[in-house]
Order: C-alpha cells, then structure tokens, then sequence
C-alpha cells in the first residue's frame, strides 16, 4: 500500500476516492492525523496495489489542477455496488474457509441436489426390494476338496439393471421358480431333469470382473488368454441403460451406508 497525497477535507478526498475506484483502482483515505484524529483537516489517499500506484498519482495531480471537473465528481453510486461486490465476494471467501476447516460434523447443511436426493433414494429402493441371493451346494462333502459351488438368484430389479444377465443367472432364477433353497442346496436330490439344467448353469462361462479373470488365468497351468464368457451379450442387444444402472445397486447393508456417507463427505 502507498501513499500518493493529501487532500484538504474529507469532501475531497471521499469523491476523489470515489473517482479511483470507479477507475478500477483500490484505496483507502484516511484522516492525516491518523484514524483516531476525527476533526482533521486534511485526508491521506492510499493505494492499495502497487501497480496502480503511477497511474493514481497522475490523476491526483489532475484533481488537484482541477478540483472543479465534474468528470471526478457523482461516482458514489458505482463505488456504492463495486464494495458491495467486495464485501460479497470476501463473505463467500470467508464462508468457503471456514467450511473447510472446520471438522466434518460441525460444517452445518448439507447442499445435496434434487438430482443426488433422487439418486439416493434409487439406490435406496433397489437394494430394498432387490438384492442377490446365494445358495451354496452341498458338493463340497465327500472325498472330494473342490469348494462348494453357488447358486446366484437374481430379484427382477437387480435382473433388469445388473451390467449383464447371462444364460446361467437366467437358468438359476429358472430353476428358483420352481425349488425352494433348501433343494437346491442339495442338488443331487433334484429331479434329473433340474439336474441337467444346473449342470448346464455351472458349465456356462460368466465373466466376473477383470480381477477375477486374471487370477484365473495367473494360476492355470497354462494361462489362457483368451477369454470364453461372453462380455455385456444384454447391452449389445440394446439395453443400453446397463452401463449406467450398476450405480444404483448394493451388494449388503454396508456397502450402500459406505456410499452414502461418501456423498456427505464429497457434498458439505
């Protein structure tokens, strides 16, 4: 900040003030006797960015040749609206500052968007009425040390907004119209005909995630890579509202409390 000159009283320097700001020019005047000097005489003009500091000072020296020119004079209303502007501007600032520092409970509203309310709330729905079943079979008893195999049932939700819906999910849900879990758990007391089309079900190749992929492939014999399962077969037939919807879809209770409480985090 520097000082470019003093003006006699505050009538002067107040229009003069006026005048720089309305230049785009930042100041500050006060009394020279010092801010506590209330009956002075005379006014300091400061300047507040070094930059403006020429061109202020040349059109303090043409106030002061002329301090009659109407062209320095009425300006208190564009003054008037520029430290509005500021005073907004700073409050926002300070507003912005203190949201961050200060800790993740105390920071106040929420500002979620109808858009993430209603997302919410979809999300909230389809896990409620939704939802993957699991039935793990009995064949791991035995001689035998392969894991149990498992059953995946698919809600009709979850079945119309999952990334894909293989063959092998269709015969599951096929056969879980017609079994209860309990039988399914022991397939080798359904009838041959069930038999035949779960067996069907477990030989169909799924894709499971590219992570899933490569440790199959890292732990064969001889990797192969190449793969069998036939990637998004729903999506190339035209529902292409799957690469959109497994947003929406929750494995358990914690998955969807975790995702949420990310929306706090990433909207306070």
């Amino acid at each position: 900040m520097r000082l470019i000159g003093t003006l006699p009283n505050r009538k002067l320097a107040q229009e003069f003030s006026y005048f720089l700001i309305k230049e785009g020019i930042e100041n500050v005047i006060e009394p020279a006797g010092g801010e506590g000097d209330a009956e002075s005489s005379s006014f300091h003009i400061w300047i507040i960015d070094e930059n403006d500091v020429d061109k202020a000072s040349s059109q303090l020296k043409e106030f002061l040749a002329s301090p009659t020119d109407e062209r320095f004079f009425g300006h208190w209303g564009h003054a008037k609206k520029v430290d509005e502007a500021r005073r907004e501007q700073l409050r926002e600032q300070m507003i912005a500052d203190e949201r961050v520092a200060r800790p993740l409970g105390a920071r106040g509203r929420l500002h979620f968007g109808l858009v993430t309310i209603g997302l919410c709330l979809i999300a909230a729905l389809c896990y409620i009425f939704g939802g993957l079943d699991f039935i793990l079979t009995d064949e791991a008893a035995g001689e035998s040390k392969e894991p149990s195999r498992v059953i995946v049932v698919t809600k009709p939700i979850y079945a119309k907004l999952l990334y894909d819906f293989p063959k092998s999910f269709f015969l599951f849900d096929k056969l879980a119209t017609h079994f209860t879990p309990e039988e399914l758990s022991h397939p080798s007391s359904l009838p041959q005909e069930a038999q035949a089309t779960l067996e069907e079900a477990f030989d169909t190749p799924v894709w499971g995630g590219a992570y899933l992929e490569l440790l199959r492939r890292i732990h064969a014999p001889v990797p192969d890579w190449t793969t069998r399962a036939p990637l998004f077969e729903k999506i190339r037939q035209g529902e292409v509202w799957r690469i959109f919807t497994p947003c929406l879809l929750h494995a358990d209770i914690f998955h969807i409390i975790f995702n949420l409480l990310w929306l706090i985090v990433v909207f306070y």
